[in-house]
């Protein structure tokens, strides 16, 4: 959760001193970052989950295949809707 994120939420009175200072702690002590193998595992959990077959690669970063089914599945289409001016 970002700074902003935080900010809202307790002029809101959505979350408590408690909670704002377990988010700063996680901040902190980067308990809550992202790592190469929380990303992979939480791509691996995902695919499994939408019925993908994937074998748990030894090495993810080099891995072809394994690289290939993330292309396959999360392929994102280049679109043309973001251009809205004229001269583009």
């Amino acid at each position: 959760m970002d700074i902003q994120k935080i900010g809202e939420l307790v002029e809101k009175e959505s979350l408590s001193a408690r909670q704002v200072m377990a988010e700063v702690e996680k901040v902190m002590d980067h308990s809550d970052d992202l790592t190469h193998d929380r990303v992979i595992d939480t791509f691996l959990a995902d695919l499994r989950a939408r019925g993908v077959k994937v074998a748990e690669p030894t090495e993810p970063l080099q891995d072809v295949e394994f690289m290939q089914t993330l292309m396959n599945t999360y392929d994102v289409a280049p679109t043309q809707d973001w251009i809205t001016e004229p001269g583009f």
